[in-house]
């Protein structure tokens, strides 16, 4: 896991430091682990090896560490100090390296990170806004103090912290521009948008290096871990993510960065009384003797080959893992950035090949580029070619249609009433537009809590008043059949989209009818594609109704 935290005060960072990255709770070898200065920004500013208090202080308040004048050319008030960046070993990872007794893990944990930091680093940027100019450049460097640290916070229910190796690389807000010749605050949008990409390759270079030391991995539900340790032994020492996971249950938080968040708001007080070896001795006490066996085994007997034999299957691997992040990807957009793509296939082949052979990967695929800015958005051509049928059916089906409103008049002698006087003003011209339009496709946007059901009822009693048969069909089985679903809703015969396209016979109730998707945004260029295929075998016309938020489709054409 990494997180990104930012710190908008120099008093706050301070009282981290002191208080948080500092101090610890465990010895290594009755010597506290240090904190340790990195990156091109702090070798140029004079620092380096253990982090000092006056220097830390003196970066927060903008200040050069060995002269004492500001640093950057401008200084505002409640000015961006630093980022936090979290790094967080799976925690099967931090049992072997608590209780298994190898400190390897630990050395090859700290190179993951520096690994990726510098990756980070190659990325940081500046603001360039002299000559009227309005774009960023690239610096290269940055200044940050590494703090590993082996527990986490301490637990309500015990008094006392699990093993959790993680790292906070606290990088201040800082860059040199050589260009200008200037210290500047830097530009960490970018930085921060790809947290998830810097992660997967983080996970990777971790599980590499311990495939390296003789360990086997294993994916699991939520990302990867040691092989062959059991959930129940993990969760046995996960008392504080069970604790931020309840409160998360009770507030109704399910985003992973937003737990957290909450994780850092509900933390105790880290214990200084305690070492790393009574700590340790405590661990293993409550060790079953089962357990204490499955971490001897998971103990690896030998060190696994760096290279050379199994470089062909990391390439198979790598191979398989773009495979899948491509078929992922697109699935909901036509468009995806380069980095995310990268992600996807780093987790997908976490543990069985390296960064940099799924760039190589990535670099043998014939995709299509486009930049953007400091972006990289990728399609495929077979994407491409999804997205221009979808195209080619919408343009040509423009005005070929017979409104229904002029059907209604013809089959009643009369117009179409409104039958629901609840129907706002917006809500009416939605429906008019539904039966004004000559188009064979017709799209309703709205965000949730627009009242999309209610026009919906509205305009597919009156689609039905005009002689033409309505199919309504939706994403998910929740959307259909779900408490809240459409057959709750009214709409009885109501089908996933799925099911339509698996069964000839519902694809039949189509003929000269209407197609009504709701909850559009969630389909993919391919599922729409084949919805389009069926309403054009059977000459129906189609309604997308949805919120465009949820399916942020970019065309590539």
């Amino acid at each position: 896991m990494l997180r990104m935290f930012q710190t908008r005060s120099a008093e706050a960072a301070q009282k981290y430091f002191t208080q948080g990255l500092a101090r610890e709770d465990y010895y290594l070898e009755g010597q506290e682990i240090p904190g340790r200065w990195r990156g091109r920004a702090a070798e140029r500013l004079g620092l380096k090896g253990p982090v000092e208090r006056n220097a830390f202080v003196a970066l927060t308040e903008n200040r050069h560490p060995q002269t004492g004048e500001r640093l950057t050319l401008r200084h505002r008030e409640n000015r961006t100090v630093a980022y936090d960046l979290n790094f967080h070993a799976p925690k099967g990872v931090s049992l072997m390296h608590a209780l298994g007794g190898d400190e390897r893990i630990l050395e090859a944990f700290r190179a993951a990170v520096d690994e990726t930091m510098r990756e980070i680093e190659m990325d940081a940027s500046t603001r360039v806004r002299k000559g009227g100019a309005q774009s960023d450049r690239v610096t290269g460097n940055l200044a940050w103090s590494e703090f590993i640290h082996l527990t986490a916070r301490p637990a309500k229910k015990t008094g006392a912290p699990d093993p959790h190796l993680h790292a906070h690389c606290f990088v201040f807000n800082a860059t040199y521009d050589e260009t200008e010749d200037a210290w500047k605050a830097g530009q960490f949008r970018e930085i921060k948008r790809d947290t998830p990409y810097y992660e997967a390759a983080f996970h990777a270079r971790l599980a590499d290096r311990l495939h390296g030391l003789g360990y086997r991995t294993e994916r699991t539900a939520t990302g990867w871990d040691i092989a062959g340790l059991p959930r129940p032994l993990i969760e046995k020492y996960a008392t504080r993510t069970a604790e931020i996971e309840k409160v998360a249950a009770e507030l109704g938080i399910t985003d992973p960065a937003a737990k957290g968040e909450l994780g850092a708001r509900t933390r105790r007080a880290k214990q200084n009384d305690r070492a790393m070896r009574d700590l340790k001795t405590g661990w293993r006490e409550r060790l079953t003797p089962e357990e204490a066996r499955r971490i001897e085994a998971a103990r690896p007997s030998r060190t696994l080959p760096d290279a050379g034999s199994g470089e062909a299957d990391r390439r198979r691997a790598a191979s398989r893992a773009v495979d899948w992040a491509i078929g992922h990807v697109f699935e909901r957009r036509s468009s995806h950035r380069l980095r995310r793509l990268v992600a996807e296939a780093l987790k997908a082949g976490v543990g069985e090949t390296r960064v940099g052979e799924v760039w190589d990967e990535i670099r043998r695929r014939p995709l299509l580029e486009r930049r953007v800015g400091r972006d990289t958005l990728v399609s495929t051509r077979e994407v491409l070619a999804e997205e221009k049928a979808m195209l080619r059916f919408a343009v040509e089906g423009k005005g070929s249609c017979a409104p229904a409103r002029e059907r209604i008049r013809r089959r009643h002698g009369t117009d179409w009433a409104p039958k629901d006087r609840r129907l706002s003003g917006e809500q009416r011209r939605a429906v008019d537009h539904v039966l004004d339009s000559r188009d064979r496709v017709m799209a309703i946007r709205g965000t949730a809590g627009s009242g999309k059901t209610t026009l919906m009822r509205e305009a597919v009693a009156a689609l039905r008043a005009s002689g033409a048969p309505v199919t309504v069909v939706a994403p998910t089985a929740n959307a259909t059949r779900g408490v809240d679903g459409l057959r709750a809703q009214g709409f009885k015969s109501a089908e996933t989209v799925a099911r339509l396209l698996q069964r000839p016979e519902l694809q039949k109730g189509l003929k000269d009818g209407i197609l009504w998707v709701d909850e559009a945004g969630l389909l993919g260029a391919k599922t729409m594609r084949r919805l389009f295929d069926v309403a054009a075998k059977h000459k129906a016309r189609v309604v997308l109704c949805g919120d465009e938020r949820q399916h942020a489709h970019k065309p590539v054409s």
